[in-house]
């Protein structure tokens, strides 16, 4: 994917995509390498950079595109300074017909929360 040669990403956890795991989770530090000083573009882009949280439950590649997303800034979010921030996507539901619900969150370093991501997606 061309976006990934802009960020460094190290995982956090233990599940990776496609491992196969129970847990649909995926966690990492994230960072650009390039500078983007619009802050909500910034958050925008690292929010949404792991690959799809259910991904981890899966063994074989599957497409998994978003449908809808919505991105919520914290307080204090745009004043922040930051280079790495982590990043954790869970799946919180996953239904019959192929959709998942998918919630991420994303901090600094120092530990400020800077947003919160919902996130419906389908599984082709």
């Amino acid at each position: 994917i061309p976006i990934i040669q802009r960020m460094e990403i190290r995982a956090a956890t233990k599940e990776l995509p496609y491992s196969g795991s129970v847990n649909p989770l995926l966690c990492g530090w994230i960072r650009l390498k390039d500078a983007v000083p619009i802050s909500e573009e910034r958050i925008t882009i690292l929010i949404d950079s792991l690959a799809p949280s259910y991904t981890a439950v899966l063994k074989e590649l599957k497409a998994v595109p978003t449908v809808e997303m919505s991105v919520q800034l914290s307080a204090g979010a745009l004043d922040s300074t930051f280079d790495w921030v982590l990043v954790q996507a869970r799946t919180t539901s996953a239904g019959v017909h192929g959709f998942v619900r998918e919630s991420i969150d994303m901090w600094t370093e120092g530990g400020l929360h800077l947003a919160s991501c919902t996130q419906l997606r389908i599984v082709l």
